[in-house]
């Protein structure tokens, strides 16, 4: 059978530092990007919430607001206008970038630590510390799906194959959650009606299938993955990506079961994401003093590229830019740029 060459892009490029910017007193524990006005929001440990562009490595039009004294564990563009913020509270607040008006909506009893967006549906996800996971329309602010994850004093779920299957019925009212053990740490859609999210302590993987809570029922296919906490969940390419807190990457494929994994091991990080960057056509983890480079192609090979930028708790990807944020007061800003220590031949690799 025929080798085909492939070109290694995580191995081509690198990332040159190009400025440093001051951004708040506090630890920044949050990040994310609006993709269709290029609207930077960063959510701090005391409750900043920090709005910005980059226009030739430098930020533009700052905006430095605080709604609440509470951390700001997780930030979700909504749309255009309107950012969600997951609160230390247990609260989601809702922000709208154009009118400058909020509104608070009160759902969980635990902290929030992820936020995801249904477009199709309408609806954002929201992942908690008492382990969670509400659906709430964003037209009326009310809790629509609730998925609850297994307790102690859950009856034991059926076991085919490696896979946990269960099946329970939720009242229709039911937009609490009692006795919890697991917190919710990340969430992804793999598609318009699966839902992916981990929970610690250990690190198990639930898809959940939003299809059949319509009818009052909740379906989930549950896989142990690691024994470290993984925050940050990308689904790409028929794939589920996990960047684990111990540094490694693990390669999932749709069904949940571990198909490759990637990184450091030694790593103890208390934060981090993992990010497609759309300019580069590639992946992006961050995870304490590391930045994962991750080059997927469709031979089926992967290309994987580790770098030590400093102390960090996430990227996020802007154009030909990389930002990475943390501990510091600082934003550090990257610019994409080709590396030409490898040779031909050391991008090349090969698919059968």
């Amino acid at each position: 059978m025929i080798k085909r060459p492939v070109i290694d892009k995580s191995k081509f490029y690198d990332f040159k530092h190009v400025n440093s910017c001051f951004v708040t007193n506090s630890e920044i524990i949050s990040g994310s990007i609006c993709n269709n006005t290029n609207i930077i929001s960063l959510g701090s440990s005391n409750g900043d919430l920090k709005l910005f562009t980059l226009k030739n490595d430098k930020i533009e039009n700052f905006c430095d607001l605080q709604f609440m004294d509470s951390p700001i564990f997780c930030v979700e563009w909504v749309n255009k206008e309107n950012i969600a913020l997951g609160l230390g509270t247990g609260q989601v607040l809702i922000y709208n970038v154009v009118t400058d008006t909020n509104s608070l909506i009160f759902c969980h009893e635990g902290s929030i630590r992820s936020i995801k967006n249904n477009f199709s549906r309408e609806m954002i996800f929201t992942g908690s510390t008492d382990g969670s996971i509400k659906g709430w329309d964003l037209r009326t602010n009310k809790c629509e799906i609730s998925l609850i994850s297994q307790t102690e004093s859950s009856p034991k779920p059926k076991r085919k194959n490696n896979i946990i299957y269960q099946d329970r019925r939720i009242n229709s009212d039911d937009t609490g959650c009692i006795n919890q053990r697991s917190t919710i740490t990340a969430m992804e859609f793999i598609n318009d009606y699966n839902l992916c999210s981990s929970q610690t302590p250990g690190s198990k993987i639930c898809i959940w299938d939003l299809r059949y809570t319509k009818k009052g029922f909740f379906t989930h296919l549950s896989y142990e993955i690691s024994r470290k906490a993984v925050y940050g969940i990308l689904s790409y390419n028929n794939k589920i990506y996990c960047a684990s807190s111990d540094g490694r990457i693990l390669i999932l494929r749709n069904d949940g079961t571990v198909s490759r994994i990637l990184g450091d091991p030694n790593i103890n990080s208390s934060y981090g994401n993992i990010i497609y960057d759309r300019y580069n056509d590639m992946i992006l983890a961050g995870l304490k003093n590391r930045v994962f480079l991750i080059n997927e192609n469709n031979y089926q090979n992967i290309g994987f590229k580790m770098l030590e930028l400093g102390n960090i708790n996430g990227v996020i990807s802007s154009n030909n830019n990389l930002i990475t944020y943390g501990t510091s007061n600082n934003i550090e800003i990257y610019e994409s740029i080709f590396d030409n220590k490898y040779n031909l031949f050391d991008l090349i690799i090969y698919s059968l």
